[in-house]
């Protein structure tokens, strides 16, 4: 590869390229300090306290993997078509981390939800209503995605709230049944990591 290219990559592996526009023009508004229409990774990376977040409909936000230094996030989620990849960092995922604002979803509480929460780090802790729901919207409609935490981490009893459930649960291949004799509440199915088809 010649120096054009060399450098050509450089600058293009300096930013990060977002899959979804609308979570990259939230991203753009709070966090793009330069003002030049792009996020770079060394400016996701200055971002500590991230707050309260609303995210669109449709959420794909696989890039949140390079905020490598946030703390103090809860996302709000308008519907259950959510993918997100948690950075490494978070170890301990708090009350209201992801919130399913689920007055504004389906009315059909029989309706079949796809979230998928990815956590790269290696987790300790689900903490009372990490994940949580605001009506009787009574289906497994998420999945947690571990491929880190080889121990099964503390969850607290009620670390869903309050209605739904985690349909599927995606470990580390050799910790499936550690996870399964831990007796996780509110889980319909421990898979091993390898079953996973999606990419993170």
């Amino acid at each position: 590869m010649n120096r054009r290219r060399l450098l050509l990559r450089h600058e293009y592996d300096k930013y990060i390229h977002f899959e979804d526009k609308e979570v990259e023009r939230i991203c753009l508004e709070k966090w793009d300090k330069d003002s030049d229409g792009k996020l770079s990774k060394e400016e996701a990376a200055q971002v500590t306290n991230i707050g309260n977040l609303q995210m669109p409909h449709n959420c794909k936000f696989r890039e949140f993997k390079y905020f490598e230094n946030a703390t103090n996030v809860q996302f709000h989620f308008p519907d259950t078509n959510v993918e997100i990849v948690v950075p490494s960092q978070i170890t301990t995922i708090p009350i209201f981390f992801a919130q399913f604002v689920t007055a504004q979803i389906q009315q059909n509480n029989n309706a079949e939800g796809n979230a998928v929460l990815i956590f790269l780090g290696e987790i300790k802790e689900f903490q009372y209503y990490a994940i949580s729901d605001d009506r009787e919207y009574r289906t497994p409609y998420f999945s947690i995605v571990l491929p880190n935490t080889k121990t099964p981490p503390k969850f607290n009893p009620a670390w869903k709230a309050n209605y739904g459930r985690c349909k599927k649960m995606y470990v580390p291949d050799g910790s499936v049944e550690l996870y399964k004799a831990a007796n996780v509440p509110s889980v319909e199915n421990i898979l091993p990591i390898s079953e996973y088809k999606g990419n993170y």
